[in-house]
């Protein structure tokens, strides 16, 4: 494209140039008839530009070179989206080229997500309209006091109560709960009359909400509920087991850490079998996505676990420190002779290979445990 040499000031745009001459306004590069005329102000928003003469505006789209057949008061944007008043009306101006319109007197609500918005609603009759940012789409009517999207294709409504309805206004669970709240990605708390229960939008199953506390999602297949004490549930919101467990913890694809009278365990789900038990305490070497490491007490007594690769280190040492990194251990393990009054410590590497052992007297070794710690 070429630029005329003159006195003017050019911004350069997605679809051309924006020159200033004499305090106003043209648009080069996109279209003869916008570059044979002058304006106030120009301002391109995506797929639209406003265009204000005299206090007045006229909207051009870029996709069709062409101008709506409208004149504005005013125009602004919000999330994205263009916003023009005329006469008695509210025009939508969406990137994907549709226009909507509302009357003034039906005031227009952007729809709360995790994300960017991509649903408005605004009354329709005795109503609320639906509609959807990118194809302009009315998607439903429903009557509610609140909105709010929670992902899934589901909307949370709020009339008195709460419930879930679809994209297509459909009822997905009553509007009978006094709070529902997404839980991690894949479910949705629900509480009723002071009790706990759990959606699971990916099966359309409904735990009731008959637990005292939130319920806890373990993995894919089982759930964790509380009846004065802990204790797991299928999807199909069957229980397996006792609800007598103090705490639960996640472990791996079989197992959880489960905590009762006082003690840890790693406990099978399905088969209700204890794997290892007498677990006083507990402390990470490394706890992420790909492996939970645990040096553990067992009473007198330090091993190491893996949730991966199982047990490490036997608890049968005295002490246990990593001398390492989370991702490379060096574990120093200690055993007290105390009728010879000496240390024995032993160096294991990562998955507790023996590296090093090493014997010291009382006072050499209170000066490398120091120094390790």
């Amino acid at each position: 494209y070429d630029l005329p040499l003159d006195r003017q000031a050019l911004t350069k745009t997605s679809f051309g140039f924006i020159r200033k001459k004499y305090q106003s306004y043209s648009v080069l590069g996109l279209s003869d008839d916008l570059e044979k005329e002058t304006y106030d102000q120009i301002l391109p928003y995506g797929n639209w530009i406003a265009l204000r003469k005299s206090n007045q505006y006229q909207i051009f789209r870029q996709d069709t070179k062409k101008f709506v057949p409208l004149t504005a008061d005013s125009v602004w944007l919000n999330n994205r989206v263009v916003f023009a008043n005329s006469a008695d009306s509210i025009h939508v101006f969406l990137q994907s080229g549709k226009r909507l319109a509302f009357s003034k007197l039906a005031p227009i609500h952007f729809i709360k997500s995790a994300d960017s918005a991509q649903f408005i609603y605004s009354p329709d009759a005795k109503k609320n309209g639906v509609y959807e940012l990118v194809s302009g789409r009315q998607l439903f009517s429903f009557d509610f006091d609140g909105i709010e999207y929670l992902s899934n294709d589901l909307f949370l409504v709020t009339k008195g109560k709460k419930g879930l309805i679809n994209l297509d206004g459909k009822i997905v669970l009553p509007l009978e709960y006094d709070v529902i709240m997404r839980n991690g990605k894949q479910f949705i708390t629900v509480l009723k009359d002071k009790k706990f229960g759990l959606y699971h939008p990916g099966t359309q199953k409904l735990i009731k909400p008959e637990y005292d506390r939130n319920v806890l999602s373990i993995d894919d297949r089982w759930l964790a509920g509380y009846k004065n004490g802990y204790g797991f549930i299928s999807l199909d919101s069957k229980p397996l087991g006792q609800f007598d467990f103090e705490e639960i913890r996640p472990w791996n694809d079989s197992c959880v850490l489960v905590k009762k009278n006082f003690q840890w365990m790693i406990y099978e789900v399905q088969r209700q079998q204890v794997r290892i038990s007498g677990i006083k305490d507990y402390s990470f070497v490394r706890n992420d996505d790909e492996e939970t490491i645990a040096i553990v007490n067992q009473g007198l007594f330090f091993g190491v676990l893996s949730n991966r690769r199982g047990v490490i280190l036997e608890a049968t040492f005295d002490d246990i420190i990593n001398l390492g990194s989370p991702d490379k251990p060096l574990y120093f393990a200690e055993k007290h002779v105390e009728e010879a009054g000496i240390h024995v410590v032993i160096y294991y590497d990562q998955d507790g290979k023996f590296l090093r052992r090493q014997v010291y007297d009382m006072d050499e070794y209170e000066k490398i445990y120091c120094d390790s710690k």
